[in-house]
């Protein structure tokens, strides 16, 4: 084709950057399609955006948050107060805790308790007998060696890392008010794991999601893959064959789903990195 000359216009098609996501019955029509991004005002935007739905009395800091599929509500901690949020999103104020600031960690077990841990104090609710309880130190007594942090649910008990220490304990049968402290005949802590692998302080026990008994022990910079056996009192024991030569830097990074955890790893020599496992595998 010969070049326009002088008196000659050339028309102009602009190249079109915002379009559907989807072939119409004839693709001669439009193959126009948008990825990983949505029309907004004729705009590319990368996700739809967020409205505000619920406004609690503290205008705190959010500390953390938990959903209950049994309860049917979400469970907040805004600074020192924690919140029930039914699905009608009206929050509804439970009670408060000890401290204002900081992560704090809640799981449930299947006896209608929900437990919340800020690294001080181990909270339960009992959203069917509509009561909030703080253990004390006879309930609870790790409390007097460290400090309750990451907590989980595998098998009818709760699983709390105590920061400070190398101890993990679990609690009775779908009971979060029992945590045995009597220790054995060998010296060892009824109810109350040890991270073995180095020395170091724990940072979490997370169970392997489709690992069926397993569970994850997470140090500072080691973490051991252990199995409940079923074994009377403390069931729980470790994979003497391999540990993972990396550990947690902050156990509030870690999630877990399907087949995988997720979370922010480091050891003596590497700097932070995000590693995915399977309990046994692990990769960055």
């Amino acid at each position: 084709m010969p070049a326009p000359n002088a008196n000659q216009q050339v028309e102009e098609h602009p190249i079109v950057m915002v379009g559907g996501s989807s072939f119409g019955r004839y693709n001669k029509i439009s193959d126009a399609q948008t990825w990983n991004m949505i029309v907004s005002d004729e705009a590319l935007v990368p996700y739809a955006g967020y409205k505000s739905m619920v406004t609690t009395t503290s205008q705190a800091a959010g500390r953390g948050i938990y959903s209950s599929i049994r309860g049917n509500f979400m469970i907040a901690v805004v600074g020192d107060v924690v919140y029930k949020i039914p699905p009608s999103l009206v929050p509804e104020i439970i009670d408060t805790i000890v401290t204002t600031q900081g992560d704090v960690y809640i799981s449930e077990n299947n006896a209608s308790q929900i437990a919340i841990t800020d690294g001080a104090h181990v909270y339960v609710y009992n959203y069917t007998a509509n009561t909030f309880v703080q253990l004390t130190a006879v309930q609870f007594p790790y409390e007097t060696t460290g400090a309750p942090g990451y907590i989980s649910f595998q098998n009818g008990r709760l699983i709390i890392a105590m920061e400070g220490t190398n101890v993990w304990a679990i609690s009775g049968i779908n009971d979060a008010t029992k945590w045995d402290y009597t220790p054995d005949g060998a010296g060892n802590r009824g109810y109350a794991g040890a991270l073995q692998s180095k020395p170091d302080f724990i940072k979490a026990v997370v169970p392997v999601p489709g690992g069926g008994n397993n569970v994850l022990v997470m140090g500072g910079t080691v973490s051991e893959p252990w199995q409940d056996v079923g074994t009377v009192k403390f069931p729980y024991q470790r994979s003497n064959s391999n540990n993972i030569d990396y550990g947690c830097l902050n156990s509030s990074t870690i999630s877990a789903l399907n087949q995988f955890i997720v979370w922010l790893a480091v050891n003596e020599q590497s700097g932070p990195v995000i590693m995915v496992s399977s309990g046994n595998e692990i990769k960055p």
